[in-house]
Formats: C-alpha cells, sequence, structure tokens
C-alpha cells in the first residue's frame, strides 16, 4: 500500500483529468509513521461498519461495539495529526458543524431539562460530524478513497459468507424476523442502508480503475450479486427503491458514445434482473404489494402529522423529544411518553429546531448535491453522484443519518469535488 515512508500514495492528493480543467493540488506536510498508522485505522473502522452492531453484553448503542472502539482509536491519532485528518472544511462540512452547535446549543438554551434524555442522540450526532470532517479531509486523495470502497465491500462479503454459514443456525445473530433477514439484532432498515452503500462501493470499482482479469471481474461479479442479495433478503423498501433510483444513473457516466451505450444496455439488464427478483422473492413482493394499497408501516399516518407540525412551529420547531412525543400522540390518538421517529432526514431536522436549526443540516445536502454534481468529470466519475442519490433517496422514508454510513459517504462526496477545497489562484 505505501512505497515510500513519507508519502501515501507518492504524490499525496493529485486530481488529473483527462480535459485539464483542474489543477493539481498541494499538499503542505507529508505523512509521518503516526498519520501512515492513522490512515490503517481510519480503513479498519471501514472494513467495521456492516458489523457495527457487534458488542459486548449489548445492541452495539454503547462504548463497545467494534466500530465505536476502532473509531475512539482513530479519533486518538487524529488529535495527534490534526494537519491530515481534519484539514480546512469544505462549505458543506461547515454546514453540518452549524448544525451539530445549534443543536446543542437549542437543547442547553430550549430544553435544558431533557439534556440527560437526549445526550446520547447529541453525542453520537457529535461523532458523525467528525466522522464526516475526517472523512472529507482524508478521501480527498484518490488512492486511498478506492481503498476505503474496497474495505467497505470486502466488509458487506464477509457479512454475507457469515450469514450463510456461522450465523445462519444462530437465531440471536442472523435469522428472519416476519422472513426480514435481522443480523446481530440490527434494525433490517439500517442493514439494508449499509448494505446498499456496499453495493455501489463494488459499481464503483470499473469506473476507479478495476484491472482487467478474468479472476478479478469474476470475484467482483460473485461479491456484487451477493451484498445485492442481502439487500433484497431485509426487504427494506427504503434502501431498495433508494438503490432502485441510484443505479440508472450509471448511465450518466461520462464517456466515448459506444461506451455510454454499452454501460445504458448493461443498466437496463441489471435494473431488469433486480426488479424481477424483488418482485418474485415473496417477503418482498408482499411488502411492495401492501405500500400499493396504502400501507407502509403506519408512514402514511405519521408523515402527514409531522408536515403539520412543521407548519405549526415552523421557526423553532417542537425539540428533540417533544417532537418525537407529539407525533407518536398523533399517531396513536392518544397520550404516551412513547416516541416515534421521524423518518424521514427532511422532516426530522425541521420539527426538532425548525428553519433556524435546521437550515444548516438542509444546506449541507444541498452542497453534496452540487459537490457530486461537479465531480462527474473528474476521476471518480459518476459515483459521487449515484451516491448522494442514494442516501437522499433512501432517507425518504428512513432516518439513515442516524448510521455511520451515511457520513462516511457524505465526507467521500465532498472530497470528491477539489473544487470545493482546492486554493483558489
Amino acid at each position: 500500500m505505501l512505497r515510500r515512508r513519507q508519502l501515501l500514495p507518492q504524490q499525496a492528493v493529485r486530481i488529473i483529468t483527462e480535459s485539464g480543467a483542474w489543477r493539481r493540488a498541494r499538499i503542505a506536510k507529508e505523512y509521518d509513521r503516526t498519520a501512515q498508522f492513522g490512515i490503517w485505522v481510519f480503513l479498519l473502522f471501514v472494513m467495521s461498519l456492516p458489523f457495527e452492531s457487534v458488542a459486548y453484553k449489548s445492541k452495539g448503542e454503547g462504548l463497545a461495539s467494534i466500530s465505536s472502539v476502532v473509531g475512539y482509536v482513530l479519533l486518538a491519532v487524529a488529535l495527534l495529526r490534526p494537519h491530515v485528518f481534519f484539514r480546512k472544511p469544505v462549505t458543506g462540512v461547515i454546514c453540518f458543524v452549524l448544525w451539530l452547535f445549534m443543536s446543542w446549543g437549542y437543547c442547553f438554551a430550549m430544553q435544558p431539562d431533557f439534556l440527560p434524555k437526549i445526550f446520547t442522540v447529541l453525542y453520537r450526532r457529535t461523532q458523525m460530524v467528525i466522522l464526516l470532517w475526517m472523512a472529507a479531509s482524508l478521501l480527498r486523495d484518490h488512492a486511498l478513497a478506492r481503498r476505503a470502497l474496497i474495505c467497505l465491500a470486502v466488509a458487506c462479503c464477509l457479512l454475507f459468507v457469515f450469514v450463510h454459514t456461522v450465523g445462519g443456525g444462530d437465531p440471536g445473530n442472523a435469522s428472519l424476523t416476519d422472513q426480514r433477514l435481522v443480523v446481530f439484532n440490527e434494525d433490517p432498515n439500517f442493514l439494508a442502508c449499509l448494505l446498499a452503500v456496499g453495493v455501489i462501493a463494488f459499481v464503483a470499482q470499473p469506473i476507479l480503475g478495476m484491472k482487467r482479469r478474468i479472476l478479478g471481474y469474476s470475484a467482483w461479479l460473485i461479491g456484487l450479486i451477493s451484498v445485492a442479495s442481502l439487500v433484497i433478503q431485509t426487504a427494506s423498501r427504503s434502501a431498495i427503491l433508494g438503490l432502485g433510483v441510484a443505479l440508472p444513473m450509471l448511465a450518466l457516466q461520462p464517456g466515448r458514445p459506444m461506451a455510454r451505450i454499452g454501460r445504458l444496455v448493461m443498466v437496463v439488464a441489471a435494473c431488469g434482473a433486480f426488479v424481477f427478483v424483488v418482485t418474485t422473492l415473496p417477503v418482498t413482493k408482499a411488502r411492495f404489494e401492501s405500500a400499493l394499497k396504502g400501507k407502509m408501516g403506519n408512514r402514511e399516518k405519521f408523515l402527514p402529522a409531522a408536515v403539520a407540525m412543521f407548519s405549526q412551529e415552523p421557526l423553532l420547531g417542537w425539540g428533540i423529544v417533544d417532537s418525537q412525543r407529539e407525533l407518536r400522540r398523533r399517531e396513536s390518538g392518544r397520550v404516551s411518553l412513547a416516541m416515534r421517529a421521524t423518518h424521514n432526514i427532511y422532516l426530522a431536522p425541521l420539527l426538532e429546531s425548525g428553519l433556524l436549526g435546521g437550515a444548516p443540516y438542509l444546506l449541507g445536502l444541498g452542497f453534496a448535491w452540487v459537490a457530486a454534481w461537479r465531480s462527474r468529470s473528474g476521476p471518480r466519475g459518476i459515483i459521487p453522484f449515484i451516491y448522494i442519490v442514494l442516501l437522499c433517496g433512501t432517507g425518504m422514508g428512513f432516518n439513515n443519518d442516524a448510521g455511520k454510513g451515511f457520513w462516511l459517504c457524505l465526507g467521500y462526496i465532498f472530497a470528491s469535488d477539489p473544487q470545493g477545497w482546492l486554493p483558489k489562484r
């Protein structure tokens, strides 16, 4: 991986396009051994994401999950080398940092009594924004970004092997709940969203420079089909529809006319096979048929209620706790202390803190769209745009921003657009 001890790769952060429209980026300092160790830990962290729910005597929500332990080591190394892991943030990252500060400030100022209850939420949100900043800094290096996607793809394949070998006989690790695949007691929607990111990681390899060898292509195809099958087994409508919308974007990849026509044929064939499997498998067929009948896991009740709540408190919102309790009350029709998640990444910040606190979050997503679109002619092609379509598509029906994979992909998107972080001349 490292040919020289000082650099990663030989010339760190080098972006060259066929049109020559972008300039080479310079790096102020070289990577020493501590920074190299941190980069290896970062790749290990990426590989741990599919196994995030593996924890000591818990379900992965506490301090003992595998990804959390690796993440704490990564943060410790990053603090020793901030010039590598926390470079000057782009505008989109600044928006999310502002949203984080406003979330803490809102709770201290408006809801101090609920602060102990929502401390875990704010603490986890802080971790996510730090991961975003770190990923947006490290993944500017094209070689490292590709290795990160390879690590994620390999980890998803390892999860597939676990499900069909060791975990297949243990209901506590890999089982079918209502015919939906559940691994390590993880929510099938969370699992499906992360596996969908792994599917795009496989799709990205031919564009990012995968060597044209029969053995390599065979392994790539087997891995792609395996991970896609896990997504279908989870029967998550949000992830399946997100993939169904994101994968056709591959046809927008720039290139020669014949290559684009061949790519379009492959996209049509792959989407046709994907739709056939989804409509054939009994569990997915039943869930989509129920959705066509208007039954979407009570989303048909609380999503309109969430829109009505936002119209009542558009400026300051309801707060993290009160918004979810009120949403549950309007869904069930009775007073209860139980909480209901919004299942929508656009409505959630608006309900929590209104336009005042939610605007930075939505602006950050807007800058991510801009960065992904401008990256099409770069070395990563259409992949960042596919990722933003996937993230925002699945976010329409599920709070996928509560997972680390969402913020890792956002960091990849921001890092893919050198126009956002190259020094202006």
